[in-house]
């Protein structure tokens, strides 16, 4: 049984008139974010992706696109709500699980609650995207280059970013939250 991830529904959700502001390019303060556990002295784990996003930092602000790498240790929810709603993309980057030789093939809980939050996320290539959301409803990236790359893509096509995320926002609504995780869960026992 596939057991993923989800959306706490209770805390990543988006009204519908925020929603329909975030069509506005203008409401944005930052280009592309994250927030997560960066501590890699503390977390060995974490080493991955501190690494990569410093780079990509780089990167980035070399091409002049703003971006705020954050720690969230000390964050409350409703800062970390605020980030991705400010945000035009939102990043996944290396889980916790991905510390091994080989990757993780499971989606971490924010390529849940960024969607649930209206924000679009942009993803490293997980094996089982495809499973829970359809091409036209996730974006993802494979390494430093290619995030790079889309990050720009996107940026210049703000509407089709939207789309994309409001797709994914639909999805993860309709079949994404711990209820259905919990539904489904007790539907297996049950046969």
């Amino acid at each position: 049984l596939y057991c993923p991830n989800a959306a706490r529904e209770s805390v990543y959700r988006v009204a519908d008139a925020e929603l329909a502001s975030m069509r506005d390019p203008g409401r944005y303060r930052v280009d592309v974010s994250f927030f997560g556990n960066l501590d890699a002295k503390r977390y060995r784990e974490h080493a991955r992706r501190t690494e990569f996003l410093l780079a990509l930092e780089l990167k980035l602000g070399s091409a002049g696109i703003a971006s705020l790498f954050r720690d969230s240790a000390g964050m409350t929810q409703a800062e970390q709500l605020e980030i991705i709603r400010s945000s035009r993309i939102n990043l996944s980057a290396f889980a916790a699980c991905d510390a091994g030789v080989e990757a993780s093939w499971g989606l971490p809980e924010r390529c849940y609650g960024v969607p649930a939050c209206g924000g679009l996320l942009l993803s490293d290539r997980r094996r089982h995207a495809p499973e829970d959301f359809a091409d036209d409803e996730r974006a993802e990236y494979d390494g430093l280059e290619d995030c790079a790359a889309k990050i720009r893509h996107f940026l210049a096509h703000f509407d089709h970013v939207r789309g994309i995320a409001e797709r994914a926002r639909a999805r993860v609504a309709r079949d994404h939250g711990y209820r259905n995780r919990a539904e489904r869960l007790l539907d297996f026992a049950r046969h």
